[in-house]
């Protein structure tokens, strides 16, 4: 009995002593220190790739999954040659609250000679935290891919290769084109037109869109150097350049060098002889315009158009000049008459301006034989003038 007894309660005295050795382990172990509290961090491009010059957002997110404070938080942004990452709009915050999350904004910026595919870049989130009766200081690291692309590689999708490095080439001559024949046409009174693809502004526009090219890789606004945006806009504003200068430069020889019907003698006779495409000899040309037969001194404007001017007769201020200023008067207008060198052209001015010597109309442009009535005929009057023939004429007579 006693036996079969003991054989009964020996399960439990067993369970018993088992139950005490391993609450006895228990009590022998030593607590558990606090782990560090992890964050989640992710980085999100809004494109997958990015054209040396333009700019990529990338849009940060954190976010903390504890019931932790977290304080002292901050990115550490990447740092690679010839790719900038920019802060853009409100930073990120400086404490996470438990369950708590932030975001911010970067700008990433390639510059033109920035290496060409995947770029790896790394961001890092410091922060630190306190759970009693520890403390310390931890790091979460993201790695985002962004491919860096050759200009137009989107556009040139599904083209022979080199399509994009040709609409690279070409796409800058488009504005520098359309801008030079504009304001060309303008300066020529031609008024606006359709744009044709001539050589006459082609050429231009293609050389000013390599200027424009070249200055693309000079550091703008630090080192970022030029967009496609604003590679056009340079383009456009450089074709446009040319010809306004050009114009500028034709209103300036208009209004010193132009002829027109209300000049003075003293104006008209410079221009005759000073102005850069003077003739060193004049001629009296005689032509047609329709029926009527015009004839005078033949001039030219600053563009190149006919003007049919009036010999003069140069005289004397004194009405009794001595005979050594008569002679010196006559061998200076006969110099001028018959070598047409600049230097006596210019003396005879000077001797005009001072009063010395005075200028008058001696005979005037006639039309069927009879004056015109004016110094000089230019523009509609005489357009479509056809030269029948001439001679050389002296512009100059001193008068008696």
């Amino acid at each position: 009995m006693r036996s079969q007894a003991f054989r009964r309660l020996a399960p439990v005295f067993l369970l018993a002593a088992v139950t005490a050795a391993g609450a006895q382990e228990k009590s022998q172990e030593k607590p558990r220190e606090p782990k560090a509290p992890e964050v989640e961090l992710s980085v999100v491009p809004e494109m997958e790739g990015v054209e040396p010059g333009e700019a990529l957002a990338l849009h940060v997110f954190v976010s903390n999954p504890s019931a932790v404070r977290l304080e002292g938080v901050s990115l550490v942004l990447p740092s690679l040659e010839k790719i900038r990452i920019e802060r853009s709009g409100t930073p990120l915050a400086s404490v996470l609250p438990p369950f708590g999350s932030a975001g911010e904004r970067l700008i990433l910026r390639p510059e033109n000679g920035a290496l060409l595919g995947e770029r790896k870049l790394p961001f890092t989130l410091r922060y630190r935290w306190r759970m009693a009766p520890l403390q310390g200081e931890s790091a979460k690291r993201t790695v985002v891919a962004v491919e860096v692309r050759p200009p137009f590689a989107e556009e040139a999708k599904g083209l022979p290769g080199g399509s994009g490095a040709l609409l690279a080439l070409l796409l800058p001559v488009i504005p520098a084109f359309l801008t030079y024949q504009v304001f060309d046409e303008l300066r020529k009174k031609q008024g606006l037109q359709m744009p044709r693809f001539s050589n006459e502004y082609i050429v231009p526009a293609f050389f000013i869109a390599l200027i424009a090219s070249a200055l693309r890789f000079l550091p703008w606004r630090g080192a970022a150097g030029l967009g496609l945006g604003r590679l056009l806009v340079l383009s456009a504003v450089l074709g446009a350049i040319w010809p306004l200068l050009h114009w500028a430069v034709d209103i300036y020889r208009w209004k010193k060098w132009g002829f027109g019907s209300q000049d003075e003698m003293k104006d008209y006779l410079r221009k005759a002889l000073l102005s850069p495409w003077s003739p060193r000899h004049f001629t009296w040309t005689v032509g047609l315009v329709g029926k009527e037969k015009w004839e005078g001194i033949m001039l030219r404007q600053p563009d190149g158009s006919l003007v049919l001017g009036s010999t003069l007769v140069i005289s004397h201020k004194s009405k009794t000049p001595s005979a050594d200023e008569y002679k010196a008067a006559d061998d200076l207008i006969q110099e001028v008459n018959e070598k047409g060198l600049r230097e006596s052209r210019e003396r005879l001015i000077r001797e005009i301006e001072s009063g010395a010597l005075q200028a008058k109309a001696d005979k005037e442009p006639q039309m069927a034989g009879q004056d015109a009535g004016q110094a000089v005929v230019s523009g509609e009057e005489i357009e479509g003038f056809t030269r029948t023939h001439g001679k050389r004429c002296p512009l100059l007579r001193h008068s008696q």
